[in-house]
């Protein structure tokens, strides 16, 4: 059908998750919160949303960022609808990049949570502090991280939690479940895994 005989917005759900795990902000909550915005204004949502799921924001290249700007490109819908604009991205430069793009297209994004008019000076300003905001976070957490495996470094240990030839965990400790938090006991609460006394020292050497 031809945009002038169009009357309601078609719109694409993107959903991301950089790491999966169980108190994960989750698909279906986003989504959720997408299909909110989109029926209180009268949208027509494409069948499926796109989802990346264990996806860094700061990176675009793995993620589907290309494909919905080639959907775009070839008119398939009107209105991006993201759930907070963290999910875009945390690389404001590339953000931007992208947006630019998509505006350029005719495509209106919009973040359910976080919802500024992006056609509006005001909004467009807000937008950009929401994207600095999502890349200042990311930076945080990746000092932090640096500084944990800086700090199991000068105690001879491996920078994670996992089993690894040289270290071991102790008997009392509870096993490693994919996607909780690791529990330890008392006594591991320094460091949780050790230097083996005998497969250590081969291991340095």
């Amino acid at each position: 059908m031809s945009a002038n005989l169009r009357t309601r917005r078609r719109a694409l759900i993107y959903i991301r998750v950089s790491i999966a795990r169980t108190e994960m902000i989750s698909p279906e909550l986003q989504e959720h919160q997408c299909r909110g915005l989109a029926n209180r204004e009268g949208m027509d949502l494409l069948e499926e949303p796109l989802v990346d799921l264990g996806k860094s924001g700061r990176n675009f290249g793995d993620r589907q960022i290309a494909e919905i700007i080639a959907m775009a490109e070839r008119h398939e819908f009107d209105v991006l609808i993201l759930w907070v604009w963290s999910r875009f991205g945390r690389n404001t430069l590339e953000s931007l990049k992208n947006l630019d793009r998509l505006t350029e297209l005719g495509i209106e994004v919009r973040a359910a949570k976080e919802d500024f008019d992006g056609r509006t000076v005001i909004g467009r300003f807000a937008i950009r502090q929401m994207l600095n905001i999502a890349e200042l976070f990311s930076d945080q957490q990746s000092e932090t991280w640096k500084e944990t495996v800086a700090s199991r470094r000068r105690r001879g240990l491996p920078h994670a939690n996992q089993g690894r030839f040289g270290y071991y965990r102790c008997d009392t400790c509870p096993p490693k479940r994919q996607g909780e938090p690791l529990e330890t006991c008392p006594s591991c609460k320094a460091g949780v895994l050790k230097v083996d006394k005998f497969f250590g020292p081969l291991l340095d050497e």
